[in-house]
């Protein structure tokens, strides 16, 4: 007898984000100033993503030009090295943006009706999420920190005039990176409270 159930695919996260957008939502009412508030806070979060697409694109430029003008064979590597961070984080940052193309001038009509604005917050709250969990957050520092502390170390050797100045940005690049770190994870459980708020507002009548 075949096992059927052995057979059957594991649900991912994306199967439920759908199932959650296609289930039939009733239409729930918001006042003007809690719908100006979830419409304000969307906006925030839209435009948060597209300017950290600006940043990572500037550093994978200036990450790719180093690449191809550098002498040394260690430092391209190292640029590389960050090429592939900015890279790999503006990836993620496309995909969010592309799953977020939905606008929400509709989402006004019918006197206020909020379903539509709040499945699209949500949905975009949950991108922003998984982005900043697991692989997603760590990769591109476990890329990022050892090409850092690589690049700074070698320029110090090969240019001794810069020890000081060098010595001040490794201390920088040394506090800011795990900082930066913590600030994804608390980004990411920040996102996580304000999808717990909504599925609460959602599963309460009105």
């Amino acid at each position: 007898m075949t096992d059927q159930s052995a057979a059957a695919p594991e649900p991912t996260n994306t199967d439920a984000v759908q199932l959650w957008q296609n289930q039939s939502i009733p239409a729930y009412r918001l006042s003007p100033t809690a719908l100006a508030t979830v419409e304000y806070e969307h906006t925030r979060l839209r435009v948060g993503v597209t300017i950290k697409s600006a940043v990572m694109l500037l550093g994978l430029v200036f990450a790719v030009y180093k690449a191809v003008t550098v002498d040394q064979a260690l430092l391209r590597l190292g640029a590389v090295a960050f090429a592939i961070a900015f890279g790999r984080v503006l990836y993620t940052l496309q995909r969010t943006r592309r799953g977020d193309t939905e606008t929400i001038a509709a989402d006004r009509a019918g006197a206020g009706l909020a379903a539509p604005l709040l499945v699209h917050y949500r949905a975009a709250l949950v991108r922003e999420r998984d982005r900043l969990s697991g692989r997603r957050l760590w990769m591109p520092f476990a890329i990022s920190i050892p090409a850092g502390f690589a690049v700074m170390i070698i320029l110090a050797r090969t240019q001794p005039v810069l020890e000081r100045y060098l010595a001040i940005e490794l201390t920088v690049f040394s506090t800011a990176m795990p900082l930066a770190l913590l600030y994804g994870r608390w980004q990411g459980r920040r996102y996580q409270a304000h999808i717990d708020l909504l599925d609460a507002f959602t599963s309460e009548p009105h």
